[in-house]
């Protein structure tokens, strides 16, 4: 399990950061295989999937490109596409150092969920990105929206 041996050591950081969410970051970041978790961060609960660094800058990327100009498109998916390449890149020499332990935590498919429960957006999710020291909590499994008791994409016959 190459992932493991590269990932982050439980006292490479102060105890500001979740060394054990930065090494689920790490493994995601190298495998590429989202894991689905929620995290408790300032009061709200920031449910969907954890995603590498690299596929959430290829999204930011065609994001960004399809609110500008057509004229404008191309060079900036390339900017955005080329700074998750500089960051998150899967190319490395054998001989390179490890990554650094991991800041930032990237997610798909993303729900908000307020302290009164309610979910948002309320379409089908967003991506999100936040930095791993304001985690206060996590667990692994997203949540399912409920309205009214019933899962928000039940349906219901008469």
């Amino acid at each position: 399990m190459a992932e493991l041996e590269q990932a982050p050591k439980a006292v490479d950081e102060p105890i500001a950061c979740d060394w054990l969410l930065q090494i689920l970051i790490s493994v995601t970041n190298s495998s590429g295989t989202p894991c689905p978790i929620t995290l408790h961060v300032g009061g709200l609960l920031v449910s969907g999937e954890l995603v590498s660094g690299l596929q959430y800058f290829e999204e930011f990327a065609q994001q960004m490109g399809s609110a500008v100009k057509e004229s404008e498109r191309e060079e900036i998916e390339a900017m955005f596409r080329e700074m998750g390449q500089s960051f998150y890149s899967q190319e490395k020499s054998p001989d390179a150092p490890p990554p650094p332990n991991p800041h930032f935590i990237h997610l798909q498919n993303v729900k908000i969920f307020n302290p009164e429960g309610l979910p948002f957006p309320s379409n089908d999710g967003a991506f999100w990105r936040g930095r791993v020291e304001a985690v206060d909590a996590f667990m692994l499994g997203s949540l399912t929206p409920k309205i009214g008791g019933m899962d928000a994409g039940e349906i219901v016959e008469d």
